[in-house]
């Protein structure tokens, strides 16, 4: 029985590179698009030799095609026979996410069989109508599943079936999807911090060191301009660099392997300094006093008392108070900054914040090309959410008791901060590292919408105003 097999073929003799072809079981050639010098391909084992520099990434790509095809090669296409599995479709798919590392998306679809599993056995392509997906759903919402999410599941269904039938693996006159709607009915509610419950956060004092540290954690992301968790776990020391005449966070966000730079302010800096040299952060905000003249007395004050005072001042002697402070923390910034520096210089792979496993990720590099193992993936997402449980005790310091804080209230909060403060919403794209602005739209929808109309009418006076000193 003829099988797939995979071949390096040269259009013409003289061409110094190959194209790897999928050979299908009636010998016809189908191109992978990946072209590559003869001496890089290994005949024996139909793959890209590790001599290659790219040959991982590469070698997932070839696979990916191969099942590709193999998905769809249908020799006879026929309802009735064992293609006509709905199940069986959809557990093929999830082993080839498993297989091109899409971990995310194979724990969607598992998910999406174990509910059709608990609601039939033996789904067939036929029995998919508009009957069954109405019982589906209802099967969904009585175990007090949400409307969206069992939308959601449903969307997942209806991609396999039309994708199935793209295919031939079945055939049928009607889609009953067609005709049922999938849009989510009910508003997902977004949580954001405004000025006044982050400066609280900011200010409250907090004795318990775990949660001292997931503080520490959340505002990292704030003052690190909207940092997705995924982020926030894996920058490492050596994504800290020195350009543009300042300090930088230099990454690829992880998410959407798009490169981003974020300035180390004074704030953020205080953030990381907390991981580098913990006794020194203490010295600094909470055990060393320094030497403050208030209303014409000499006071003792550490860095943190002097600021929660200048709260309680008004006048002359508060200008004077905050130029004091500014002055230390200036100097505090120019000493945590020669530190982290020469602590990331000695501990370049170290992560910044130390949540992950360091064994576990050793190897890795975060970079447009990385692909992780499954047990690397689980880790950060079982990390995260043991995160979000950290971040509800945060709660009670916001003077917030609707707030619903999660990693990702960080960014819709540093968001907010950036409308607040008159910033346009391409700026704010920009700044979050959104690759598209229609995103960057969804997130400001939820904030005072007199900010909103006062950022874009800012971004469009600024637009005339470009376009008419280029003779527009």
């Amino acid at each position: 029985m003829k099988k797939f097999s995979l071949q390096l073929r040269k259009k013409n003799k003289t061409d110094t590179k190959g194209i790897i072809y999928v050979r299908t079981p009636d010998n016809k050639y189908r191109s992978t698009s990946i072209t590559i010098h003869p001496k890089y391909w290994n005949p024996i084992k139909k793959e890209i030799r590790g001599t290659h520099s790219d040959s991982e990434r590469l070698n997932l790509k070839i696979q990916d095609k191969l099942d590709h095809y193999k998905r769809n090669y249908v020799s006879d296409p026929i309802k009735g026979t064992e293609t006509d599995s709905f199940n069986a479709y959809l557990e093929r798919h999830i082993d080839n996410l498993y297989k091109i590392r899409k971990f995310g998306n194979a724990k969607k679809y598992k998910t999406t069989l174990n509910h059709i599993n608990s609601f039939t056995t033996h789904l067939k392509f036929k029995d998919i109508n508009l009957k069954w997906i109405d019982d589906f759903k209802n099967h969904l919402l009585s175990k007090s599943i949400g409307n969206n999410t069992a939308n959601n599941y449903l969307k997942c269904v209806q991609k396999l079936y039309r994708q199935a039938l793209k295919e031939k693996v079945f055939r049928t006159y009607e889609d009953p999807f067609m005709d049922y709607s999938l849009a989510n009915t009910k508003r997902i509610q977004r949580n954001y911090l405004s000025v006044e419950h982050l400066q609280h956060l900011v200010q409250s004092k907090i004795e318990d060191e775990k949660l001292y540290e997931i503080r520490n954690r959340f505002l990292f992301q704030i003052y690190g301009q909207g940092l997705r968790v995924s982020d926030l776990f894996t920058l490492r020391f050596s994504n800290i660099v020195f350009t543009h005449s300042n300090y930088h966070l230099k990454f690829v966000q992880y998410k959407n392997k798009v490169p981003h730079l974020v300035p180390i302010t004074k704030e953020l800096a205080k953030c990381i300094y907390f991981y580098v040299n913990k006794e020194g952060y203490e010295r600094m905000y909470y055990t060393r006093p320094e030497t403050y003249r208030i209303n014409g007395e000499t006071m003792r004050l550490t860095l943190n008392q002097a600021i929660i005072y200048s709260m309680r001042m008004e006048g002359k002697h508060l200008e004077y108070l905050n130029s004091m402070i500014d002055f230390n923390i200036e100097e505090h910034f120019r000493r945590q900054m020669t530190e982290i520096d020469r602590y990331a210089q000695k501990y370049p792979d170290k992560f910044i914040v130390p949540v992950l496993d360091e064994n576990l990720f050793e190897n890795v590099k975060f970079n447009i090309n990385t692909v992780l193992t499954k047990k690397q993936v689980n880790q950060i997402s079982s990390k995260t959410t043991s995160y979000n449980k950290s971040l509800k005790r945060l709660k009670p310091f916001t003077l917030d008791p609707n707030i619903n804080i999660s990693s990702h209230s960080s960014r819709h909060s540093y968001a907010n901060l950036l409308l607040e403060s008159g910033v346009d919403i391409y700026a704010i794209s920009k700044s979050l590292g959104h690759t598209n602005l229609t995103v960057t739209e969804n997130y400001v929808k939820l904030f005072n919408q007199e900010s909103v109309l006062r950022a874009n009418e800012s971004a469009f006076n600024t637009m005339g105003e470009v376009l008419r000193k280029r003779g527009h």
